[in-house]
């Protein structure tokens, strides 16, 4: 089977089974209300799923209506940013590689963008 990352703000169908990925890994992530996962979706400029349903990635840029403490803090020091939310893969299907290709799903789309995007693997105390 050929995995493939596709565009989540134009498939509504997986978003119930990759709701209760994130769910699964809650104390990770944070619990989502079905309401609160489509909301997210809407408002993050990337948001994206591997095509098993098994995997998903969300990040934000600054001017995207989110409300998170960590994307807050960012929004406060950078005047340009992409803040990765969350990358949540089902535990059936870690170390299998779905993590990594949402990465360089993502970061072919930043090559696109008149941008520079750095990875930061953690944020900053200060």
């Amino acid at each position: 089977m050929t995995l493939e990352v596709l565009d989540l703000h134009f498939h509504n169908s997986p978003r119930q089974a990759l709701l209760r990925v994130n769910n699964a890994s809650a104390r990770e992530t944070s619990f989502l209300s079905s309401e609160k996962f489509d909301q997210m979706i809407a408002s993050a400029l990337v948001a994206t799923f591997i095509a098993s349903q098994a995997a998903f990635l969300l990040a934000f840029e600054q001017t995207d209506d989110y409300d998170g403490g960590h994307f807050r803090w960012f929004r406060g020091r950078f005047d340009k940013f992409l803040y990765i939310d969350r990358v949540v893969v089902a535990e059936s299907c870690r170390r299998q590689g779905y993590g990594a290709m949402l990465y360089a799903d993502l970061f072919a789309r930043c090559s696109a963008w008149p941008h520079e995007c750095r990875l930061r693997s953690q944020r900053p105390t200060t």
